[in-house]
Formats: structure tokens, C-alpha cells, sequence
């Protein structure tokens, strides 16, 4: 699919870019553990879970309000 082309594409130019990162939040949606996947094949240094929250935000104050409440 097109999302999985982007993010091989991502991942080919831009791989060390993940390496700043600890921990992936992944939302349950197919599309969006795919990329995870994606981006796990190529760091599985990299820790993760699912983050349910994530699943059908309706605007980003509803993602800030789910991130707000990892406590991070």
C-alpha cells in the first residue's frame, strides 16, 4: 500500500532518525501497526505498546489529552 511504501521510504532515507527515539506508541488500527512493524524490523532496539487512546481521535486535543495521560 502507499502507507507502507512511505514509511520504507522514510525508514531508507531517514532511518538513524528513529534512533533518537526510546519508545513507540502504536494506536490498534491495522494501518498503524503495519507501520510500527515497519519501523520495529528496523529498531528492534526500540521499545513499545499499543496506545488504545490513539484509536479514532477526533483532533489533536484529544491526542494531547491521551498523551497527557501516559504521565510521561
Amino acid at each position: 500500500t502507499e502507507g507502507v511504501a512511505q514509511t520504507q521510504a522514510l525508514l531508507k532515507k531517514e532511518g538513524d532518525l528513529f534512533s533518537t527515539i526510546d519508545h513507540l506508541y502504536t494506536s490498534p488500527l491495522l494501518r498503524a501497526v503495519q507501520t510500527s512493524e515497519l519501523i520495529l524490523d528496523s529498531h528492534p532496539e526500540l521499545s513499545w505498546d499499543f496506545m488504545p487512546e490513539l484509536d479514532n481521535l477526533s483532533s489533536a486535543e484529544d491526542f494531547v489529552t491521551a498523551l497527557e495521560r501516559l504521565d510521561l
